[in-house]
């Protein structure tokens, strides 16, 4: 006679429920029970007689099984509590849309021969300040000699245009801000970008992505919302 281990029930329907996946739907749950009810009258049957199942081992094995469905129905409880979490965090994403933010990021893009800003800020003056322009292939096609500037916000100014004085193609773009000191070190600069956001879209994985200055940007980003001066509201 073939006999079951005491543990067997619990194994079995562990692995089961695991080679299923951690997304239980009411099918799912009521073929756990089906399974473990299966499984212990199996058990029985097949129990040693020299050494049947004490009501102790019985009652453990009820409490395993009690404790395992209701850790299956906890996840996916917290399945659903994170779906809704995230389909409200959508809906306050999408309100950025017509909001003028501030986004830390160095991009810039060019349409039609004109390029979108940037802005940087110095911790403490600067000696010498160097912007330098890249395309999307990370090769640098333009230097800004600032020369020296006090420290605070600098808005960063390119013409769109490359070391050949020929006006870049319409496309993304980034820029770096180079800032010295006195004594030839360098020093800390902080950069950002800034403008409305135009639209909001979600990658491959649901993940927001918000359109500004043509940019694509992460709301993760954003440090600052503002109403544009159009419209009535003040600064968020």
């Amino acid at each position: 006679m073939s006999v079951i281990s005491q543990t067997s029930i619990i194994e079995n329907l562990t692995s089961s429920q695991t080679a299923s996946g951690t997304k239980a739907t009411s099918g799912s749950d009521a073929m756990g029970k089906e399974a473990f009810l299966k499984l212990l009258v199996t058990q029985l049957q097949n129990q040693d007689p020299l050494n049947p199942m004490e009501g102790v081992e019985f009652t453990s094995q009820l409490a395993q099984f009690t404790s395992l469905e209701q850790l299956y129905n906890l996840n996916s409880s917290f399945g659903s509590v994170s779906k809704a979490i995230e389909s409200q965090n959508n809906f306050k994403t999408l309100e950025l849309v017509g909001k003028e933010v501030s986004a830390v990021g160095d991009g810039l893009s060019v349409k039609s021969g004109e390029s979108t800003g940037g802005y940087f800020h110095l911790d403490e003056a600067a000696a010498s300040v160097v912007i330098s322009v890249y395309d999307e292939t990370g090769t640098r096609i333009r230097t800004i000699d600032l020369g020296p500037m006090e420290a605070g916000q600098h808005e960063v100014e390119w013409d769109a245009k490359n070391y050949t004085g020929q006006t870049a193609s319409d496309g993304d773009y980034s820029f770096a801000v180079t800032a010295t000191g006195a004594d030839d070190q360098s020093l800390s600069v902080s950069t950002w970008i800034q403008g409305v956001v135009t639209s909001l879209s979600f990658d491959s994985t649901g993940y927001p992505i918000l359109k500004v200055n043509g940019l694509n940007i992460d709301p993760a980003n954003v440090f600052e919302i503002t109403i544009p001066e159009e419209s009535e509201g003040e600064s968020v």
